[in-house]
């Protein structure tokens, strides 16, 4: 006789352990609300998210490779398209937003990059909304 599985346990737990390895924080936004901000001290734009999606913590993954286009010819590109990884009931994420990350614990060339979302993988038992990303323009 079997034990019937308890999902909603499972999940639960998956969730927490996920979290728990979300050490960096992030600003999800819809682009066309951001502005930019001329900054005299740094000779730079800084970029002001508009109205955020999303604020609070999130992981940075180890993008995945793939070759582009490997039926080109000789020459292979790579494509590197990292993952952000937030709490699985996060809502309103869509592609075409941007990710800005706020604060990294462990990885500081990450702080102040953004990204674009190509794709929000939603799935009925998701332990965290994992984000396909690019780097944004």
């Amino acid at each position: 006789m079997t034990t019937p599985l308890d999902i909603a346990g499972v999940l639960s737990e998956g969730r927490r352990y996920a979290e728990a390895r979300m050490s960096d924080s992030c600003t999800v936004y819809d682009p066309g609300t951001a502005t930019r901000v001329w900054n005299t001290g740094t000779k730079r734009y800084d970029l002001t998210p508009g109205a955020a999606v999303y604020s609070g913590r999130c992981r940075v993954s180890a993008p995945n490779l793939q070759a582009a286009n490997p039926d080109a010819g000789a020459t292979v590109g790579v494509v590197v398209s990292p993952k952000v990884h937030l709490p699985a009931d996060t809502t309103g994420v869509e592609p075409g937003m941007h990710v800005r990350i706020d604060l990294t614990a462990y990885n500081p060339d990450l702080q102040g990059r953004v990204l674009r979302v190509e794709a929000a993988n939603r799935d009925s038992q998701a332990t965290a909304l994992r984000l396909d990303c690019t780097e944004a323009q």
